[in-house]
């Protein structure tokens, strides 16, 4: 029990450095600081192998996702075989490797209620951090030269090189912490959410990225009906209804505006994708796939097999389609878009399940906070690569890992949910 005990507090440990570290160092774009993030998923996967071969069992909690995810896996490997790039091949299925272990510590070591709060609480730490880092960077103040990127990154992305990047983080960590909301019950912990909150919501406002408002107008959207279903409150039907369709008048109202295109190109650099070049650019990869149907290009090597395909007028050289679901397929073929559907369905009813049985403040905060990130990043992808960017992609994981994971109960007066 002592070695359990100290090899699960090592991958806590890490598991908070990993979620510090990752969007401080710039969102881990750079070999570098992708090489630190892979070393510390190392530290946790020995300290969980140290723990199964002093415990002697291999305690394996079954979850639905175990199939899809070593479906996509394996996929990859395949897809490596006819790769027109070994070493883009190679590195992208390291990154998979580490996203996929992640998520299967987490699953099964992150069973403590106080584990999930700390974890919780470091999400909304960092992005708290990044919203007021934002502001101040954004106002003038004083920035480090590390985090000083010139005249071309003039928007609101903090530690990041994107704004729509750190929309992607942004949109994640506010359901979280409203998650945490829900779970808390001590004024100073509502109090200290409610604050972190506020600045979370003013700085993803702030990023002026039209893809992030929308997904996290319809990612709260989301959140609040399915906590009325749960809760069962007088008229809960009516209000969910009329949640929906305000946030569908809402997102199309932020998708004709042309006021933030107008917005963005008084802050941002001007040679950044519209949204006619992202089509040009969705239709070219939609010819990459329909010339590599079966295994795709192989793994990371859409900037190399890309060029060819680039449709006239588009000038810029494009690493990514922005629209991480054409990505993945044009990289690993058409039978990806199986894999991707049954996870989505697998996560959903996962996620659901488990909101409407449970009798656990935490549990229903952290779920529905969880999935409602899960719901936002998912949504952005279609227009953007968020995926694709270490620091997002790893809390990702930890969002789904959270939700996944089984956490015991038992604490007095935890379950009054309903």
């Amino acid at each position: 029990m002592a070695i359990q005990r100290i090899t699960n507090r090592i991958i806590e440990a890490s598991l908070i450095v990993l979620l510090v570290f990752t969007p401080l160092a710039r969102g881990t774009v750079q070999v570098w600081a992708i090489s630190i993030a892979h070393f510390i998923t190392l530290v946790m996967l020995t300290a969980y192998l140290l723990q199964i071969t002093f415990s002697m069992q291999l305690r394996w909690v079954r979850i639905p996702l175990d199939f899809p995810l070593i479906a996509l896996f394996l996929l990859a490997v395949i897809s490596s075989f006819s790769s027109i790039e070994w070493y883009a091949s190679i590195t992208a299925l390291m990154k998979l490797a580490n996203y996929i272990i992640l998520y299967f510590i987490i699953v099964n070591t992150i069973r403590e209620r106080d584990q999930v709060r700390r974890v919780a609480y470091t999400i909304m730490g960092v992005g708290a951090f990044l919203a007021l880092f934002g502001m101040i960077k954004y106002l003038g103040g004083i920035c480090p030269p590390w985090w000083d990127y010139g005249i071309l990154h003039k928007g609101f992305a903090a530690t990041y090189g994107n704004h729509n990047h750190l929309a992607g983080y942004l949109e994640m960590a506010i359901p979280i912490t409203i998650g945490l909301l829900i779970a808390v019950r001590k004024g100073w912990e509502k109090a200290l959410c409610g604050f972190s909150l506020f600045f979370l919501c003013i700085a993803l406002t702030l990023t002026l990225s039209r893809g992030g408002w929308m997904s996290g107008i319809l990612a709260l959207g989301f959140m609040l009906i399915v906590y009325l279903l749960k809760t069962k409150k007088k008229y809960a039907g009516l209000t969910a209804t009329a949640v929906a369709v305000t946030t569908v008048v809402v997102l199309t109202i932020l998708s004709n505006t042309p006021v933030v295109e107008r917005l963005e190109t008084l802050t941002h650099a001007q040679d950044e994708p519209t949204w006619q070049s992202r089509r040009a650019v969705w239709a070219g990869t939609l010819d990459l796939i329909r010339d590599h149907p079966l295994l795709g290009t192989g793994p990371g090597t859409f900037a190399a097999a890309f060029t060819p395909y680039r449709p006239a007028g588009v000038n810029r050289r494009y690493l990514q389609p922005h629209n991480d679901y054409l990505h993945f397929i044009s990289e690993t073929g058409i039978l990806t878009v199986g894999i991707i559907l049954w996870l989505i369905v697998a996560v959903f009813m996962a996620g659901i399940r488990k909101i409407m049985t449970t009798n656990s403040r935490l549990t229903l905060g952290i779920t529905l906070g969880s999935l409602s990130g899960i719901v936002a990043i998912m949504v952005h992808s279609v227009s953007d690569f968020n995926l694709h960017l270490m620091a997002n992609a790893i809390l990702f994981t930890v969002l789904t890992g959270l939700m996944m994971a089984q956490v015991k109960h038992g604490e007095k007066g935890d379950h009054d949910t309903t």
